[in-house]
Formats: C-alpha cells, sequence, structure tokens
C-alpha cells in the first residue's frame, strides 16, 4: 500500500498532465509509459512475451521506454529538429522521465507542454507503424503529425482564451484607430491543412484609411504558434521597410503575446522568433504591441487567407477586390 508521500507525488505528477490542453490520447500515452505498461520490447521480454529485446528500429540497444522516447539514434534527431529543439543525444542512465514529464509540466507554458506531448505520441505511433504495418516514416513526417495534433489543441487554447478577453472587455469586438500620429499594425497568419501558410499585413492611420496591405505564403510551420509568431516578425521586417516608425501592434494570438513576455524564460524555436522580433521592434520610434479579439483583426485574416487562394503582394494605398467589405463592417472610430 503506498504510504502519504507516495501518494502527494503522484497527484503533483497526474493533476497538471490531466489538467494540461493537449489532447487526451497524448495524456493517456504518458500516463501509461510512466506506469511502466507501455509494450516497449525491454518489458516484453520481461514478461516472457518476446524473446528478442532490441529497439525495432535502431536495432541496436534495448527498447526500454527512454530509448523509445529519447535515446534512440532514429528518435533523437526529431526532438533537436524540432521547434523545441531539445538535445537527446545522450541521455544518461539516471534520466527519468517522471522526473522530467513533472518539470516540464511545473515550468513550460501552454504551447511548450503541448508540443512535448504531441511529439512523444508521434514519435510513439512512428514506432508501431514500423513494428505493425513495415510503413518507414521519415522525421518529417513526424514533426508534420505532432503539429497537426497540437493544431486542435492550440486552436482551443486561442478561442479560450478569446473568450476570456471578450467578457472582460467588451468593446474590443471590433477595430478601433490609433492615436494621430500612430500607425496601427495588424498582421494575421492563415494555417490550413497542407504544405504552406499565409501571412497578412495591413497599417491603416488615424482616420482609418488604408496606408498598406500586404499577403505573403510560406512554407507551413510546426505549429499554429509558431505561425502566428513567424507573421509577426515579417510584419514588423515590413514595416521597418514601409516607413512606418511610430506604431501599435494587434494580433489575435494570445499564445504569441504571452511568449513575447515571457520569451528569455523559454527555450524553444518559438521563443528564438519571438526574441527576433523583440530586436526588431527596438528600431521603432514608438512602439507597443498588444492581443485582440479575431473579430479586430478580420482585414489580416482575410489577407492571409487571400495569400493562400490567389498571389503574394505588397500594395502601397491598395487592397485586392474584397477587403473593402470587410474594412467597411468593422472599423469603428475611437
Amino acid at each position: 500500500m503506498a504510504d502519504y508521500h507516495t501518494v502527494e507525488k503522484r497527484i503533483k505528477l497526474w493533476t497538471p498532465l490531466w489538467k494540461s490542453k493537449s489532447l487526451p490520447r497524448c495524456k493517456e500515452l504518458l500516463w501509461r509509459a510512466c506506469n511502466d505498461v507501455l509494450p516497449v520490447r525491454a518489458a516484453l521480454a520481461h514478461r516472457g512475451i518476446v524473446e528478442d529485446a532490441i529497439c525495432p528500429l535502431c536495432g541496436e540497444e534495448c527498447e526500454t521506454v527512454n530509448h523509445a522516447f529519447f535515446a534512440c539514434t532514429e528518435v533523437a534527431p526529431i526532438w533537436f529538429s524540432s521547434p523545441l529543439s531539445l538535445d537527446f543525444r545522450n541521455v544518461p542512465p539516471s534520466f527519468s522521465l517522471k522526473q522530467w514529464l513533472s518539470q516540464v509540466l511545473k515550468e513550460g507554458d501552454e504551447w511548450f507542454i503541448d508540443s512535448v506531448l504531441t511529439l512523444l505520441w508521434a514519435i510513439w505511433e512512428r514506432r508501431n507503424r514500423w513494428c505493425f504495418d513495415q510503413q518507414w516514416y521519415p522525421y518529417d513526417f513526424v514533426l508534420r503529425r505532432a503539429a497537426s495534433m497540437a493544431t486542435v489543441s492550440l486552436l482551443a487554447m486561442d478561442n479560450e482564451a478569446t473568450r476570456t478577453d471578450q467578457l472582460r472587455d467588451g468593446r474590443r469586438d471590433r477595430w478601433r484607430a490609433p492615436q494621430p500620429g500612430t500607425i496601427k499594425i495588424n498582421v494575421d497568419a492563415a494555417v490550413p491543412a497542407g504544405s504552406v501558410m499565409g501571412y497578412g499585413y495591413i497599417a491603416r492611420n488615424s482616420l482609418g484609411q488604408v496606408l498598406a496591405t500586404a499577403a505573403s505564403k510560406w512554407p507551413m510551420a510546426t505549429s499554429v504558434a509558431l505561425a502566428e509568431a513567424m507573421a509577426l516578425r515579417w510584419a514588423l521586417q515590413l514595416s521597418l521597410e514601409l516607413g512606418f516608425f511610430n506604431v501599435e501592434v494587434e494580433l489575435d494570438s494570445k499564445l504569441v503575446i504571452d511568449s513575447w513576455r515571457n520569451h528569455q524564460q523559454q527555450a524553444s524555436y518559438l521563443a528564438l522568433v519571438i526574441s527576433d522580433s523583440v530586436f526588431i521592434s527596438q528600431s521603432f520610434y514608438r512602439f507597443s504591441i498588444a492581443h485582440v479579439l479575431r473579430a479586430s483583426n478580420m482585414a489580416a485574416d482575410f489577407l492571409a487567407k487571400f495569400a493562400l487562394s490567389s498571389y503574394c503582394f505588397v500594395g502601397i494605398e491598395e487592397y485586392p477586390v474584397g477587403l473593402e467589405t470587410v474594412l467597411s463592417s468593422y472599423l469603428v472610430s475611437s
């Protein structure tokens, strides 16, 4: 029978896991792995179910949980090439999945936790595809698979954050003009199921007049949050090139805004992209950045989707057909 301290430790580990916003299948996999009920070859050999405990992927070492998820030479490069950029090429024998997971759940933000859990699930899925179907998938398949699952979770997080902000401030459901002398920049990313994503950009003055619009298409990022962060970096660079030095920037990803505030405490590719944007922002004379509701960012959203279905462009005081309807519907004078 477990003593009080053992039960308390379990509660401290599992409660944050079950409360996380990752998909249930990812959380269940981690629970099974940490409780030694995952059918890795070492566990099956110990129970006499199989004779060979060698890893089916690398064929070199005993397949334990740590090996299957981290130390395998066919798995470690996935972690290093992912947006997390974690190096597991030399996992020490003392490495504990439970302790590491506990640290991730305690110190990681929502994006980091979700990225870890979805990548673990995708790694296990790849292993099973090879074991049971003899289908071999490259590293980028695992990254795309994890990104597709993370997209579902992150969209849920963004929607929940949007609803919370709407309750706090009912006035933020429409675009509002900036103060005279300031240019308001709205930016968004469109992340469909596919190999490319779109960026949308619009700059307006205190009268609501359109000074510039842009739409651009880029290779797909590995998460929605990363796509939004890369769109922000692109928008800041474009603003400087267009000569806009007093700006207010708005976007509808609360995750990116939260990462902007805490990027120095994070170790991820997302944090690196945010750090680039923070550095670029220092070139403006006056700069501010804020999260707004999706309804306030419809013009940028239109342009991001336009990039996917049409052509890329940068327009000075001009914009594609169809955007005028969006502008007239959402403009509210300050």
